[in-house]
Formats: C-alpha cells, sequence, structure tokens
C-alpha cells in the first residue's frame, strides 16, 4: 500500500512539473518568442497534459514580455477568441501552438526549446 501511495504522489509531482515548462524564461527566450508572435495572425493554447483544458484558437492581437524577478522574464499575449471575447494570456512556450505549413507546432519546440509539450503536431485549427 505505501508503495502505490509513493507512485501516486510521484506521479501527481510529474503532472505539476509539467504544467509549468516555460512559462519563466531567460530574456533572449521571452523576447524571440514574442518576435516570432508579433508575426502570427492566430495561435492555439492548449495544455495536451491538462485533463481539464481544450483548445482555444486566439487571434493576436498584441504581445509583450515583461520581467518576473531576477533574470526571469514571461510572455503576455492578448487576442480575440472566434466570438470576440478579449483574452489576455500568460503563456507557457510549451503549450501555445503556432501554424508551420498547415500543422499545430508547439512554439517552444519551434524555438528549439526543450520541453515536452504532451502531443505531437496536429493538423491546425480546433
Amino acid at each position: 500500500m505505501r508503495a502505490l501511495l509513493l507512485i501516486l504522489f510521484a506521479a501527481t509531482l510529474y503532472q505539476e512539473a509539467k504544467a509549468d515548462q516555460l512559462m519563466y524564461l531567460s530574456q533572449e527566450h521571452a523576447k524571440a518568442a514574442t518576435e516570432y508572435l508579433l508575426k502570427e495572425k492566430q495561435v492555439i493554447l492548449w495544455c495536451a497534459c491538462c485533463s481539464d483544458e481544450s483548445k482555444q484558437l486566439l487571434d493576436v492581437t498584441s504581445v509583450n514580455y515583461y520581467r518576473v524577478e531576477g533574470d526571469f522574464y514571461f510572455v503576455i499575449l492578448r487576442g480575440t477568441t472566434p466570438s470576440g471575447e478579449l483574452v489576455e494570456k500568460r503563456l507557457d512556450l510549451a503549450y501555445i501552438h503556432v501554424n508551420v505549413q498547415g500543422k499545430a507546432k508547439c512554439l517552444g519546440q519551434v524555438l528549439k526549446i526543450t520541453c515536452d509539450p504532451c502531443t505531437k503536431p496536429f493538423k491546425w485549427g480546433v
């Protein structure tokens, strides 16, 4: 029984660790992500590791990066949903997908930053 509890605890920690992979970034990565996203018309936000989350298509309105503390930065994207709702999201680059030749690819991987988006590239769209 004790071994089972230990395994469940470890699995929970692993899942939590995957949920915030690339939210806090170096200035170099934050700047690269911002510059890349400013050229995009749409993105898909989706944490495939998170069982309670569905894909969200956003039209990109603006993108900026900000210092959190020390040498860490985060990226904020502002956009609109297909229904016109304004959305502002602090991004985790492991869970934002960009259109690369009709495939939705993880921005972290596109920028060659090690991460696990919990999904392979998929057909663009939601």
